[in-house]
């Protein structure tokens, strides 16, 4: 008895000192496997892949962004991955467009569908245009897909959104919809870009369906600044406050909105991010002060939201956001955030247990991972950018139905 006392003496010392946060030791979630499930054979392959989806009404089939690059010098392509009755799968040319990648941020970096899909064939994409000026211009644009919802039908697009950024890097691009409205998440623009008054480091909500004048878009009535009237307050944030939330997901059982913001030398970390939020860039950097200053700062947290896990440089350097798990209900897993790490290729697990965060370290990828996907059964799918292979995340408790 005196030992179980002592070792919960020492976990609440230990989550006392890390802020509520306790990176397991002894994993509370078991390993798990990757198993490649597309992109396996050189004719089937992907180029540097940034996103995956299940194609709305259409169960089992899956498009593929490719963010552009070797071989295909400046074109970004999403394929589309249709199966046959046997169950295999053949990769179909969705969209090619023309894109700038001089950069590994830049290129196609994002897609969505819109919650109609399936009856107007509405998609968008997030991409860095091919221009030569001085500042590099993200672009969101609507697209249409034919009647068969697997090819863009050819039609001009329609701009809804550019901005200008000061750098190449920081460019987020992660788009999603949620209660009927477009969510963009947006970086810094490698400068710091941050506040009320600019559409970087911020994520933006806006209406895609109806149109103010002089704009591609209207501004939800709820937004959180949408009756601010400070001038240049930019009415499409929902919250701000990040460096590079490269990628991000809301959970599809209570919509929490989940990201992984990109740190700069100390920390990543992982996000719950709620309307009106200022996450806290560039004031902190995780859960510290930041400053180049090797000195340790000192800084006003009043107002900022605190992530709720940074991960150290040796266990995390350029964090890949992912997906709450929701598969399977028995699943030890259930209720889980797994994300990965870009650089160090890890995979992790985030669960709330006992009233503490733990985080746990479930697997190593063969690849760097780029980003995550999940189908209509709750799988959590894994892109590996340099090897172009798409990998189940399998257990014998997370899979509920495969390829």
């Amino acid at each position: 008895m005196e030992s179980h006392g002592t070792l919960n003496r020492l976990r609440r010392f230990l989550v006392s000192i890390l802020g509520g946060t306790l990176l397991a030791v002894a994993a509370p979630l078991p390993s798990i496997q990757l198993r490649p499930v597309f992109g396996t054979d050189e004719n089937n392959g992907f180029v540097n892949p940034v996103w995956f989806g299940e194609v709305p009404g259409k169960t089992g089939t899956f498009l593929v962004a490719e963010q552009g690059g070797s071989p295909y010098a400046d074109y970004g392509r999403i394929w589309a991955l249709i199966p046959d009755r046997n169950g295999n799968y053949h990769k179909q040319k969705f969209l090619a467009l023309k894109v700038r990648k001089n950069m590994m941020e830049m290129g196609l970096l994002g897609v969505a569908f819109h919650p109609d899909y399936a009856e107007n064939g509405k998609y968008y994409i997030d991409y860095i245009p091919p221009t030569r000026g001085k500042f590099d211009s993200e672009v969101v644009e609507e697209r249409v897909a034919d009647a068969s919802l697997l090819r863009d039908a050819g039609y001009v697009p329609r701009r809804i959104l550019a901005f200008q950024k000061p750098k190449s890097n920081h460019n987020g691009g992660t788009l999603a919809f949620k209660d009927g409205y477009l969510y963009i998440g947006t970086g810094d623009g490698g400068e710091e870009m941050h506040g009320l008054q600019t559409l970087l480091g911020a994520m933006l909500r806006i209406d895609v369906d109806h149109h103010a004048r002089g704009f591609g878009y209207s501004i939800p009535p709820d937004n959180p600044f949408a009756r601010d009237l400070q001038p240049g307050v930019r009415r499409e944030i929902w919250a701000y406050g990040f460096r590079n939330p490269w990628k991000w997901s809301f959970d599809p059982l209570n919509g929490d909105l989940w990201v992984g913001d990109v740190g700069e030398s100390t920390a990543e970390e992982v996000d719950r991010v709620e309307k009106g939020n200022n996450m806290g860039w560039p004031t902190m950097e995780g859960k510290a002060c930041f400053s180049y200053n090797p000195v340790k700062p000192v800084c006003d947290r009043r107002g900022l939201t605190l992530p709720i896990i940074d991960l150290p440089r040796s266990k995390a350097q350029c964090i890949t956001g992912g997906y709450v798990y929701r598969g399977n209900p028995s699943s030890v897993f259930y209720g889980a955030y797994i994300f990965g790490d870009w650089q160090l290729q890890n995979i992790f697990a985030l669960k709330q247990m006992h009233g503490t965060w733990q985080v746990t370290q479930i697997a190593t990828a063969p690849a760097a991972i780029s980003s995550f996907g999940t189908d209509s059964f709750g799988n959590i799918y894994a892109l590996g950018h340099n090897n172009g292979v798409i990998y189940l995340l399998d257990h014998p408790d997370l899979v509920v139905s495969s390829k």
